[in-house]
């Protein structure tokens, strides 16, 4: 049975199709809303595409996607991880001072947390240059992954200036 219509398709940076914009619910477009469903769940069946198990009642209960318009969030956003990656870097320094006036054994162990928070720094950097090259509309997809590595970048950098 339809379930309903492919309105959209989100690209992802490595060029392929990573969710399908699907109108659900409704009376010929009144009380309709669309959802995005990842790629992943659907099937080219003969030319339509298919999702296994999904019924119109399904659909309509998915949450609303909604295309961001306002970058003042993803600004915000930015300069929060912005923050977080300048303080990680600042700890790397500090610990890097710390390291050349340690014995051998001290010295040892800080540059272990160097090299750890050194590894979480690059990571948030990386997601964060990701999210930074996607459209206004598409910064929210590379959200959660930059979230992520801030968050374990923060946890790092506090641990490491104990």
């Amino acid at each position: 049975a339809k379930v309903g219509k492919v309105e959209d398709l989100i690209i992802s940076p490595d060029k392929n199709v990573s969710y399908v914009i699907v109108g659900a619910g409704g009376f010929v477009g009144i009380g309709r809303h669309d959802v995005a469903i990842p790629v992943g769940q659907i099937k080219d069946h003969a030319g339509k595409l298919v999702m296994s198990g999904a019924t119109k009642d399904m659909i309509k209960s998915m949450p609303e996607f909604t295309y961001a318009t306002s970058t003042a969030k993803r600004d915000a956003f930015v300069a929060e991880a912005d923050r977080d990656i300048a303080k990680g870097k600042t700890a790397v320094a500090s610990l890097e001072k710390k390291a050349g006036a340690a014995s051998a054994d001290a010295k040892a162990r800080i540059d272990v947390e160097i090299n750890a928070l050194q590894s979480e720094v690059k990571s948030a950097e990386a997601k964060l240059a990701e999210m930074k090259q996607a459209s206004a509309v598409r910064w929210r997809e590379f959200e959660a992954d930059v979230s992520a590595a801030t968050a374990r970048l923060r946890k790092a950098t506090d641990k490491a200036m104990g």
